[in-house]
């Protein structure tokens, strides 16, 4: 037998990654985030993604943090951070693998992954972004867009995402929200647009740097100023629209928005003065625009100096789609109506639980000890527990629904990028709607499968051989494990497995 697999670098070296113990936790009368349908528009699955040391992983720390589920925010040069829980990670202060957190944020709840930013681990940007319905890009705003900044750029792009942009360290004395709106539009051949503006302990004029001490909404023109004795916590609201130079800040973004949505545009003309346009009405507008992509929404923080991180956190739920809004146009979704269609995106192997798989439900719901059909590989199976995870944490719930990432056990055949649903009889009516709608004469030509996520090319082979008999009897059980924990991998073999 003959095996390829790939290994990351780190450095210029190769190096391996060790299984990390999973903690698990389980709560018999646990509910899970979105009891039903009409919960769904409250529900966002965001994906964050930047360039290595943008602050990734402290800005989702803070958010945790402001959310009420960690009691106090960890640092990644102290290795204590939630989503960052491998050794390896701790040790060299980089995320290695994606990790899937949810928290509730006033009336909604956010499912976020948190994602590698090195090039070298950027199939796990790949899958992640596959199974969310928005991004949030972060840029350090000391050095605007990055290498792999324009990487993750153009995979979520591929996708469709709506996106918004966070420039980080805003506190850095070499930062510049000018220079990181210039190198978005040359780079990213994106049209931003700022929706705040900072403010310094010192006035600087056109200047940035240190001293950052809190933001202006450039919509509400309100002011917000964040207080350090409480972690950014707690932050004072003033009201500022008499300022004058904010009021022309407002009044030039009313108007580069109306350039970019027809609707506002229309209200623009009819209103009398741009002061008396609403502050829902823009907000509205923003969102249209960054549902059709016709530009980026910009704001404006320090995660690690604790600014900024809850309008961040507001604006996502005010900017970013629900899985309804998203989803509604694709047409392998809509063919499965309210049935079961989830999307298998990762697979880790857990020694006491066997294979692990994470799913992103689309439409229907998926419980425990479950009977489901596997699409692609039309196989069935039966599902042992679902779980929702949080990092390397599993709570156990009786089902996900539409909308959710999770977590489900005893899927054996199943590996990343199969199509889930609960029945064949269901992928007959799904595969004759999708028929219909792509106008296919020939039914049987027309899987009712998710599209599957970009598998790059691997940049180290190796064979694995067994070192004797009594390992080889068992090597074809380990090797599914192996092949089914990574879809990045090639294999020439005449074994099943």
């Amino acid at each position: 037998m003959k095996f390829w697999f790939v290994a990351a670098k780190h450095n210029g070296r190769i190096v391996g990654l060790k299984r990390s113990f999973i903690r698990w936790t389980s709560t018999t009368n646990c509910k899970s985030t979105s009891e039903d349908s009409g919960q769904v528009h409250k529900t966002r699955n965001v994906g964050i993604m930047a360039h290595i040391d943008a602050g990734k992983t402290t800005t989702t720390e803070r958010m945790l943090y402001y959310a009420g589920r960690i009691s106090s925010p960890g640092e990644v040069h102290h290795g204590d951070t939630v989503t960052d829980f491998l050794p390896q990670e701790r040790e060299r202060g980089i995320t290695i693998q994606s990790a899937v957190v949810g928290f509730d944020w006033k009336d909604s709840h956010v499912n976020l992954i948190d994602t590698p930013g090195h090039v070298d681990f950027t199939f796990e940007v790949e899958r992640s972004l596959r199974v969310v319905d928005s991004a949030v890009a972060i840029l350090d705003a000391s050095a605007g867009v990055e290498a792999q900044t324009l990487t993750v750029w153009r995979q979520a792009s591929a996708y469709n995402l709506p996106k918004l942009i966070f420039l980080n360290k805003m506190d850095k004395s070499s930062a510049s929200h000018h220079m990181c709106l210039k190198s978005i539009q040359s780079k990213l051949k994106s049209t931003p647009f700022l929706l705040q503006s900072p403010l310094y302990h010192n006035e600087r004029g056109t200047g940035s740097g240190s001293g950052l001490k809190g933001l202006v909404d450039l919509i509400s023109l309100k002011r917000m100023i964040f207080s350090q004795t409480s972690k950014g916590a707690k932050f004072s609201i003033d009201d500022v629209s008499q300022d004058k130079s904010l009021m022309k800040q407002h009044c030039e973004l009313v108007e580069h928005l109306a350039d970019l949505d027809l609707v506002l545009a229309e209200i623009v003309i009819e209103s009398a003065t741009i002061e008396e346009i609403t502050h829902e009405t823009i907000q509205s507008a923003v969102k249209r625009i960054v549902m059709s992509n016709n530009g980026i929404p910009v704001l404006l923080g320090s995660s690690y100096k604790n600014i900024g991180v809850q309008p961040l956190m507001d604006a996502i739920l005010t900017y970013l789609p629900s899985p309804l809004e998203f989803n509604s146009n694709d047409p392998v979704v809509t063919a499965y109506g309210t049935e079961l269609c989830s999307f298998a995106f990762k697979t880790i192997h857990d020694r006491q639980m066997g294979p692990l798989t994470f799913v992103r439900n689309f439409s229907g719901s998926l419980s425990s000890g479950q009977k489901i059909y596997n699409v692609t590989r039309s196989k069935f199976e039966k599902v042992h527990k679902t779980y929702l995870p949080f990092a390397d944490e599993f709570k156990e719930v009786s089902k996900l629904n539409v909308g959710e990432v999770g977590v489900v056990s005893g899927l054996k055949e199943t590996v990343t990028a199969d199509t889930l649903t609960s029945s064949g009889a269901v992928v007959a009516i799904a595969q004759k709607k999708l028929s219909k709608r792509l106008g296919s004469e020939d039914q049987r030509q027309v899987k009712p499968c998710l599209s599957g996520v970009n598998i790059p090319e691997p940049v180290f082979f190796c064979s694995v051989e067994s070192a004797s008999l009594a390992f080889r009897l068992e090597s074809p059980e380990r090797t599914r494990n192996c092949i089914g924990v990574s879809s990045a991998r090639r294999s020439e073999s005449s074994c099943p497995y």
